[in-house]
């Protein structure tokens, strides 16, 4: 069963007569990971949203997980999105509060700009997350913060992050 909160992010409502045990999902998921010694999670929110606000969101699966000791970090990020006004295709939408991972110029989309103005600060920020709360073992992200995590990965993979310490185990796109 799934519905949409005020947050943009679905929550989902664990029924009891689903037919998958969720510790058993998540062992099958993380079955190269040490558990014992827990499980970090960074988590990144969309453009409009905030670290608080995904925690809030994100609730339901982080309780799941105490038993099995992992552990969550929600930071927000860097940009803030006051005043800032982003065109769809169908309407136009105010942000008004809320925080940004890189910021676009009017009317500009993500999938098709040139260039992320702001995404190196970003960078940096969860570079310094990594360093006093990590390293970490999972990283998530949801819409804007699905393509910073998207970003992240590509570098650990082609070997580009230099001494970047972010280079997650996994990573899971919303």
């Amino acid at each position: 069963m799934r519905a949409r909160s005020r947050g943009g992010f679905p929550r989902f409502k664990i029924q009891e007569s689903w037919p998958i045990n969720p510790r058993l999902s998540k062992m099958r998921l993380l079955s190269s990971m040490t558990l014992s010694a827990g499980i970090k999670v960074l988590a990144l929110h969309g453009k409009g949203g905030s670290g608080p606000a995904m925690a809030r969101n994100l609730q339901p699966l982080v309780e799941s997980t105490k038993a099995d000791n992992w552990a969550w970090s929600f930071p927000s990020a860097p940009h803030s999105l006051e005043a800032f006004t982003a065109q769809g295709n169908v309407k136009q939408t105010t942000f008004k509060t809320g925080t940004a991972w890189w910021q676009l110029p009017p009317g500009v989309r993500s999938f098709e700009a040139s260039e992320f103005e702001g995404v190196e600060e970003s960078l940096r920020a969860l570079e310094k997350r990594w360093e006093e709360e990590g390293p970490f073992d999972v990283l998530v992200g949801h819409s804007q913060g699905a393509m910073l995590t998207a970003i992240v990965v590509a570098q650990a993979l082609s070997g580009k992050s230099g001494s970047s310490p972010l280079k997650p185990r996994c990573a899971i796109l919303s």
